[in-house]
């Protein structure tokens, strides 16, 4: 049962400032430089998962994906799915 005095998820996740890796804050600023696009990503132990708006998106990213990597200073692997 919720009390007054316990935090409820959301007021212990706002305090939390909870920031984002720089290699996720590259990656979007990378496609909406270059793309004009927004992307999100799903960091995994491996990899990167960026899943972009449309098929041809995906497919301009994956030609890119060496210039991507040396660019945004990856770390791990990058992977691109097509979602929305």
């Amino acid at each position: 049962m919720y009390t007054r005095d316990m935090d409820s998820l959301g007021d212990v996740v706002q305090r939390k400032n909870i920031q984002e890796p720089p290699q996720v804050a590259a990656l979007k600023k990378y496609v909406q430089d270059n793309h004009n696009a927004t992307i999100t990503v799903k960091i995994a132990p491996k990899y990167y998962l960026i899943t972009a708006p449309g098929a041809s998106l995906a497919g301009t990213l994956r030609l890119e994906t060496a210039q991507i990597v040396e660019e945004c200073s990856l770390d791990k692997r990058l992977v691109i799915h097509v979602g929305h």
